[in-house]
């Protein structure tokens, strides 16, 4: 399961990719092809459940017309990311 560890304190947090608030849009297609790649956007704010520390990340996966995951990337604050994030349309 992912993770998110506080940096300050090395707490650790599971994510539920299911509980993340998935954003998708299509990106424009080839010329020469009416499929589109789609990317996917989720962030996440909490705070830390023992030093109440503010932790902060952002999510971004693109999808190939065939529901193969092209890449994945993401951002944190406060936090160390942690295990394979998408979203759960994907998986």
């Amino acid at each position: 399961m992912p993770t998110i560890t506080c940096d300050s304190c090395r707490c650790q947090h599971p994510i539920g990719c299911n509980d993340l608030d998935w954003e998708s849009k299509a990106l424009e297609g080839k010329e020469d092809s009416m499929e589109s790649t789609i990317e996917h956007h989720a962030s996440l704010k909490m705070n830390c459940r023992v030093c109440r520390k503010k932790m902060k990340a952002t999510f971004t996966c693109k999808e190939d017309p065939q529901n193969v995951i092209e890449t994945t990337d993401h951002e944190a604050v406060g936090c160390i990311v942690s295990g394979n994030i998408s979203p759960p349309s994907v998986r």
